[in-house]
């Protein structure tokens, strides 16, 4: 009846959010490779006006395409990789993963993940955005379409100057502001749960990243952009995703 069919949505949506929610890497990504450095920023001549611009051109290009990068073609997805690794090289901020210019609220303007972290909800392609709270060490991501808004929180411990590992703490599916239902994770439920979803929602279980977080590995940061790359815990880092976020 009513009450199934809305398990089974919230059942896909719990797998549409912790499919591929995981982690970042570095923009060291030519043709398929990550390399086993990070970039550092240059040491040049380049002016601020430079990387402005630079970072204007990438901020256009990925808003040109399709929403949020889905189906974007292989074409596209280059052209974005070269652009935010040109920016990567250009990157201000020492020790990200500390920096005060991550705390707010950021919106997902691309990404080449093929999971949740992209929006995408069947045949819809939502709003994704990522709210961090430095001095608590929390953050949320946030998927909102229409009137149903699905929330996953998580924390993290430090592994480096611009790198977190990150663990899923809850999710949280509300509809018209109304809490419908949360779940909170211990290792042995979360894997309980995902390896269930997975039938539901039409997703093969070795396409998650992890099941129960990811390193955040970041590139570029200022005060309204940020450049970094995906991959699960489980998952070899060759295989990471590129996401770009604008702050809202």
């Amino acid at each position: 009846g009513g009450w199934s069919s809305m398990n089974r949505l919230v059942a896909t949506l719990l797998v549409l959010l912790l499919g591929e929610v995981s982690a970042f890497l570095p923009s060291c990504h030519v043709g398929g490779t990550i390399r086993n450095r990070r970039c550092k920023p240059l040491m040049s001549s380049s002016s601020p006006n430079d990387r402005m611009l630079l970072r204007q051109e990438l901020l256009e290009l990925c808003k040109s395409g399709p929403k949020n990068g889905v189906g974007a073609s292989e074409d596209f997805i280059s052209s974005v990789k070269e652009k935010a690794t040109q920016l990567a090289k250009l990157n201000p901020t020492v020790r990200q993963a500390t920096s005060p210019m991550l705390d707010g609220k950021w919106r997902l303007i691309f990404s080449t993940t093929k999971g949740p972290s992209s929006g995408m909800l069947g045949p819809f392609v939502g709003d994704v955005f990522q709210k961090i709270e430095l001095e608590q060490e929390k953050y949320f991501n946030i998927l909102e379409l229409g009137f149903l808004e699905a929330v996953l929180s998580a924390h993290w411990d430090l592994m480096g100057e611009d790198r977190w590992r990150v663990f899923f703490d809850d999710i949280q599916f509300s509809l018209f502001g109304i809490p419908l239902f949360k779940k909170e994770f211990s290792s042995s439920q979360r894997d309980q749960v995902l390896e269930g979803m997975d039938a539901l929602g039409g997703t093969a279980k070795e396409a998650r990243s992890s099941n129960n977080g990811g390193i955040w590995d970041m590139a570029y940061c200022d005060e309204d952009v940020r450049v970094l790359w995906a991959y699960g815990i489980q998952r070899e880092a060759s295989k990471a995703s590129i996401y770009v976020l604008e702050r809202e």
